[in-house]
């Protein structure tokens, strides 16, 4: 079983709102469910951006399991990085 696999074939999903880094799996996945009422699929890519615009994290089912990446970004001025997205339900899917 492959792990650890992200490529274009997959749906990124960008949640709209700042989220609170402090969240793991459990949390972001609870997002997923509650705020944007769908289901973790292998398909589907969740992608959260911290409070302060610089760390982002990515949700995603492989197998049997979640996999969750963590991103920080260094010397990004809040201004250049623009994470108002708007989206349905709390998200907003990229191709």
């Amino acid at each position: 079983m492959m792990v650890c696999q992200l490529g274009g074939s997959l749906k990124y999903r960008v949640y709209s709102r700042p989220v609170d880094m402090r969240k793991s799996f459990r949390g972001l996945a609870g997002i997923v469910h509650s705020e944007i009422g769908r289901q973790l699929s292998p398909e589907d890519v969740y992608v959260f951006v911290g409070k302060n615009r610089r760390t982002l994290k990515l949700l995603h089912r492989e197998g049997h399991g979640l996999t969750l990446y963590t991103r920080k970004l260094d010397g990004v001025e809040e201004s250049k990085y623009n994470t108002n997205v708007e989206g349905v339900q709390g998200e907003d899917p990229v191709s």
